[in-house]
């Protein structure tokens, strides 16, 4: 030992190794979940993103092979959704109430990263104004789990938000709601 300490090579005792560990693994149980929910989160946001550009395509298309009138409904732009298959069995988050929908009563549709995309099939825009508009709902994990799901706006002109962010009052034959920012989950970011 004494020829270890004057090379300058004297080690750890196994105390503070013990010390050592114990400090990382209290660091450890900090950071550790907070680096998984981020990831989730950022995960669901693209999910949720890529829903609204889906969406939005498929309304374009849409528009380039028909004329929307006021009495089309969410369910004419089903045949240009990009999904995988059609749930009609199973169920999906609700927002904000933590209740469920019954993909007996709504199409749901299951994307291809494993989201749930619902719409109502009789719901049309009611009119041509600005605020006239189809709701969709994005379950990103595509199954009930107590993680909030997020609500889209497609507007008659094509505009498509969050409920949260869609600024006003919303319309269809359906629905009547006014745009409130407690709609959109704590996951999502733009």
């Amino acid at each position: 030992m004494a020829k270890r300490k004057r090379l300058g090579l004297a080690g750890f005792t196994l105390a503070e190794l013990l010390i050592s560990l114990a400090i990382l693994g209290v660091i450890a149980t900090f950071t550790i979940p907070k680096i998984l929910s981020a990831q989730q989160n950022a995960a669901d946001s693209a999910k949720a993103k890529e829903a609204m550009a889906t969406i939005s395509a498929a309304y374009q298309a849409y528009q380039q092979d028909n004329t929307v009138t006021a009495s089309t409904t969410s369910a004419s732009l089903i045949p240009y959704l990009n999904y995988v298959a059609r749930d009609t069995s199973g169920y999906l988050d609700d927002i904000p109430n933590n209740s469920t929908y019954n993909c007996n009563s709504v199409i749901c549709l299951k994307l291809h990263n494993g989201s749930m995309l619902a719409m109502r099939t009789s719901e049309n825009f009611n009119g041509t104004g600005s605020n006239n508009g189809w709701w969709f709902l994005l379950d990103p994990d595509g199954a009930p789990s107590n993680r909030a799901s997020i609500a889209f706006v497609l507007y008659y002109n094509g505009r498509i938000s969050t409920a949260g962010k869609c600024g006003g009052f919303v319309t269809s034959n359906i629905n009547s709601y006014t745009c409130d920012p407690v709609y959109d989950p704590s996951w999502f970011s733009l």
